[in-house]
Order: C-alpha cells, then structure tokens, then sequence
C-alpha cells in the first residue's frame, strides 16, 4: 500500500511512454523559476509595448487639438492685440476707456509741420499720454502687461452695460435674423443724398442657416447617416455642439448684445448643412443616366 502511494504522489513516478525509454520529469527548480520570471518579464514588456503603440496616436491627436483650437488661435488673437498696440501709438478720443498706465504707452500726437504737441489749450487733469504733466512719475506697461490690462478693462466694461438700444436682439432672434443692426448715416453721403449702412440677415442664408441645423440634427438623431459611419457622426455632433456653445452661452447675458454676436454660431450652421448635404447624397447617390459615359473622366 505505501508504495502504491508513492507511485501515484511521486513526481518521478511518471511511466515512461510504451516502447520509448522514460525523461526525468523533475527539472531544476532554479532554472525553472528563471524560466518562469524571464517568461513575465518579457509578456510585460510586449503588453507595455502594444500600449505605448495604442495610445502613441491617441497622444498625438491630443496634441493636435490642443495646438488647433487652443494654442493657435491664443497665438493670433495675442498677437493681433500687439501689432493693435504697436501699430496705432498715438493718443486720441476714446483714451479715456484705457486705465491710466496704459496711456502712458501712447505717444502725443504732433503736428507734422512743426513738430508741436496737438492736443487741448488747458493743461490736463489726467494723465492722457507719454510725457504729460499730470503722468510724471509713472512708468508705461510693458506689452504683456498692456493686454491684460486692457482685456481686463474691456470685460468689466462689457459686463457694466445697462442700457438698451433701439436695434438689439434677444439671442432666440438671431437664427430668424429678424433685427438688423443700424451703423452708420450721413446727410452728405453722395449727390446729398441720404445715406444708411443696416446689417441685415439675408433671407436666403439664414434660411440654409435653419435647414441645416434641423436636418443634420435628424440625421444625427435618427442614426441615418451611416455613410462613413462613426468619423462623419463625430464631425456632425462637433458641428452642432459648436453652434450651440457659441449661441445659447447667450441666453444669460443680460447686456445689451445685437445679430453679429450670432455670427461665428451662423459659420458652423453652415458648415453643418454642408455636412447634412453631403449625408444625403452619400445615402441616395444619383444614377447615371441610360447610354452615358458616367462619372465623366
């Protein structure tokens, strides 16, 4: 019985194959705890690999999008402020909606004849530009510090907006265009007639504005636009949730705002009736016409 034991519990009683002579079956434990460790470590570094793989493309589009709808357009609106403030250096009306330590980054105007400071027959209160009596013992702001400034002022000035004017629009009129905006008149303006400049929204636009949006919205909806499958419903619904950042932030603004708020929202409505367009006739594409040579090449 203890042998019958030991044959079925020992690891070296395994019967050798019939007609073939017996392996050992016992293998040394040190090689085969390296064995197992080198096995690991190699399946961690191929798993570590195929992520790095995985997500090296997901890490680049990231990037991208960073640099496309962050960083790029940061660039140009910067640096659209500082070519603002080195190209037109000069004081004038309108300096006093600056903070004081940017007017001292404004130049005088002079006379191009003479050289002489234009500006009021009695001397200023307040500093208005470089080298005013009132701004001595300032210092001007270097560039950096300009902008900020002058963004900062522009915020609270908006939002310190109160009044109402005569062609402003609520934000739910903007898709209708039914407001224009009023800019200019002049009694003088050619042969002494009377002159306007209106914004007003062309009915034909706005109509393709509206179509648009509601179709591509359907199509969206109703999952139909499966021409291209996943990439064109992803460019729809970034389309869409565009227009809408753009326009319904508007709802809680309490200042007086006007149609071309709407205008970079009507951009993308366009681009999304291009897109429901071009789903439509991916779905349903035209049939050549009988004995033609169709596409043409």
């Amino acid at each position: 019985m203890l042998e019958r034991s030991d044959a079925a519990h020992g690891p070296s009683a395994a019967a050798p194959p019939p007609g073939g002579r017996a392996f050992p079956a016992a293998v040394d434990g040190g090689a085969a705890g390296g064995g197992g460790a080198g096995g690991t470590g190699g399946g961690d570094g191929d798993a570590r690999r195929r992520t790095s793989a995985a997500l090296a493309p997901v890490a680049m589009e990231a990037m991208a999008r960073l640099v496309w709808l962050l960083l790029l357009p940061a660039t140009i609106y910067l640096g659209s402020m500082a070519l603002h403030l080195k190209l037109l250096p000069f004081a004038g009306r309108g300096d006093n909606f600056h903070p004081k330590p940017c007017r001292l980054g404004l130049a005088p105007r002079r006379d191009p004849d003479t050289g002489a400071v234009l500006g009021p027959a009695t001397p200023q209160a307040d500093c208005i530009a470089a080298g005013c009596a009132a701004c001595r013992g300032q210092f001007p702001l270097s560039l950096p510090a300009a902008i900020s400034s002058l963004n900062a002022r522009m915020l609270s000035a908006n939002a310190g907006i109160k009044k109402q004017h005569t062609f402003s629009s609520g934000w739910a009129h903007w898709p209708f265009g039914s407001q224009p905006v009023f800019y200019w008149s002049s009694t003088k303006c050619y042969a002494d007639h009377y002159c306007r400049i209106y914004m007003a929204a062309n009915p034909v636009v706005w109509g393709v504005d509206l179509t648009g949006l509601a179709a591509l919205l359907l199509l969206l909806l109703g999952r139909l636009c499966s021409c291209g499958a996943r990439r064109r419903r992803r460019h729809g619904w970034l389309l869409l949730c565009g227009h809408a950042l753009g326009w319904l932030p508007f709802a809680a603004v309490k200042r007086v705002a006007f149609l071309y708020h709407y205008i970079p929202s009507l951009h993308l409505s366009l681009l999304a009736a291009g897109l429901a367009l071009d789903h439509l006739l991916l779905a349903h594409p035209a049939r050549p016409p009988r004995n033609s040579t169709w596409p043409l090449r």
